[in-house]
């Protein structure tokens, strides 16, 4: 009997760390497609490793005051500094700080812990070597979203600030007799050519786009493409878009799925994305935060599978791509080399 109870009680127990820990892509799977350091910038790495002390305890975690992340179980995230001194901090019923010497260029890793505490648990704080450090993160999950950037390199503006000014016009709410303008290039020949989305009427949580030619969710989600105007961008996309609603930095995923027609984009396909980076970047509409996804596969036209890659910028504020590549081999009718853009959001 005891037995049982002690073998359930191991049970409940697993299940509840199970709980506690951090969910997210591994640090093995992200070390080749983290996003580069950013020019004038250092970068801090945190990160705790697994353990059953104080596993529900998660405080957050500030830098220089600025809440940058939490510290969980099994998780990391990181966040780019600007060079010079930095102080680490976090509490729970008593705190713990680390000061640090960030070196444009370098990464530095802090780690966290939870120690025996009267209540909850202390929490401890200690900068690590980089060998020790990228040994302990290969099996911790990433927990980070957006990558922060902490101050900024002399004589450069605060991102935080141009963070808060994206421009309000450019991501307000779509309305009917608005224009989205993509321009869309044949790399191969360099011809260019404009394709104007304009919103004819607005219901039922659904976008309607040039007499329904194109409906998307009030959320961004693709619903219908009747006439893909604006080349692979629209022909190749997967159903409901080239974005996922439950991205994080790293992420990977498949995707299966049927295109008809006789030429380009047709047939069945295999693909594998992966979204690498979630940065503020400069666009032809203002500088937005996007979201960099990969996608490589291949469609498989009757025995030839033919193979493809695509490169596409997603806004989260906007609700849509607002940057794509994609190139097509093989076969002489399926090759492609594109690019699509938007270039303006035009509004009366």
């Amino acid at each position: 009997m005891q037995k049982r109870w002690w073998a359930a009680g191991v049970a409940v127990l697993l299940l509840w760390l199970q709980g506690c820990a951090a969910t997210g892509p591994k640090g093995s799977e992200m070390v080749a497609s983290l996003a580069a350091v950013p020019a004038g910038y250092g970068r801090i790495v945190f990160y705790r490793v697994n353990s059953i002390v104080g596993a529900a305890v998660q405080p957050d975690i500030r830098l220089d005051g600025q809440v940058v992340g939490q510290s969980k179980p099994g998780g990391f995230f990181y966040v780019d500094a600007a060079p010079g001194p930095h102080v680490a901090e976090a509490s729970t019923e008593a705190g713990a700080k680390v000061e640090l010497q960030v070196v444009a260029g370098q990464t530095h890793y802090v780690r966290s812990a939870i120690g025996a505490g009267v209540f909850v648990g202390r929490v401890q704080l200690s900068v690590e070597g980089m060998i020790v450090a990228r040994g302990d993160l290969s099996n911790l999950s990433y927990t980070g979203t957006t990558a922060p950037r902490v101050g900024a390199p002399p004589g450069v503006a605060s991102p935080s600030a141009a963070r808060a000014v994206p421009a309000a016009a450019v991501v307000a709410p779509l309305k009917v007799g608005d224009r989205l303008v993509y321009q869309v290039t044949d790399q191969y020949t360099g011809q260019s050519r404009e394709v104007v989305f304009t919103v004819d009427r607005i219901e039922e949580g659904r976008i309607v786009f040039n007499q329904g030619a194109r409906i998307e969710g009030v959320d961004g989600r693709v619903i219908g493409s009747a006439a893909p105007l604006a080349g692979d961008m629209d022909s190749c996309a997967p159903p409901g878009g080239w974005a996922r609603p439950d991205m994080l930095l790293g992420m990977r995923w498949s995707v299966q799925y049927h295109k008809r027609g006789a030429v380009g984009c047709a047939g069945s396909f295999d693909m594998e994305g992966q979204m690498v980076s979630d940065e503020l970047t400069p666009t032809a509409v203002g500088d937005l935060q996007l979201q960099r996804i990969d996608y490589k596969g291949g469609t498989l036209r009757g025995t030839v599978m033919i193979p493809i890659s695509a490169r596409v910028w997603y806004s989260p504020a906007l609700k849509r791509v607002v940057r794509f590549e994609s190139e097509r081999t093989g076969r002489v009718d399926a090759i492609s080399r594109e690019k699509a853009e938007l270039i303006a959001i035009r509004r009366d």
